[in-house]
């Protein structure tokens, strides 16, 4: 990389850091919501491993770049983060479910942050930097597609908490829809996305 190139990629690997260690925190904050319900607390808990994973190869890959970890947030996609994190905060006495959906949109924020860093990397020929976006990449749609799957039970249970008369298996709907959602619409997709240079 030249000199200019790799000044735009350690300030995109400094912005990745505040996106993922905000969520990472928010989500430690809020777990405490979830304390009767520890199959949620587990997988909660895996995704903040993977977070932490992801913070040190940030961090890692800072240093090599000569890049500060603690760097002040200068970029709208990380400022973005703090207010996501400060989401956490006014509904946390809202129930898991909710709790479980702004989880989903700061994961899902992790993630298209990868994305952009990753071609940002790949096209300067960071390889380094691409590869531990990559992993991010997978990490974060994991963790979506998790907290997609739990959303729908922990909505239904909520409701049977209220004493409401309920018809049966609709959180098994929702999760038959969902699926079938993303895995039809990403083939409609990909059907009508245009040719481009990438993917000729």
């Amino acid at each position: 990389m030249d000199e200019k190139s790799q000044e735009t990629v350690t300030k995109y690997l400094g912005d990745m850091r505040a996106v993922v260690g905000h969520t990472k925190t928010a989500m430690s904050r809020q777990r405490d919501g979830y304390k009767d319900r520890p199959a949620v607390v587990s997988r909660i808990a895996d995704i903040e491993s993977e977070l932490d994973e992801q913070i040190a190869r940030i961090e890692e890959r800072l240093n090599q770049l000569g890049g500060s970890p603690t760097a002040p947030l200068k970029d709208a996609v990380a400022s973005f983060a703090v207010g996501v994190a400060g989401l956490y905060d006014k509904t946390g006495t809202e129930g898991v479910a909710k709790a479980l959906r702004d989880d989903l949109v700061a994961t899902s924020l992790c993630y298209v942050s990868w994305s952009m860093l990753h071609t940002t990397a790949g096209a300067f020929g960071d390889q380094d930097t691409a590869g531990i976006a990559e992993k991010g990449m997978h990490e974060c749609a994991r963790a979506v597609m998790t907290l997609d799957e739990m959303i729908p039970s922990e909505v239904e249970r909520e409701l049977q908490d209220s004493g409401t008369p309920l018809e049966q298996g609709a959180s098994g709907r929702t999760e038959r829809v969902s699926g079938e959602a993303w895995s039809s619409e990403r083939v409609r997709v990909s059907a009508d996305r245009p040719a481009t240079a990438g993917s000729r």
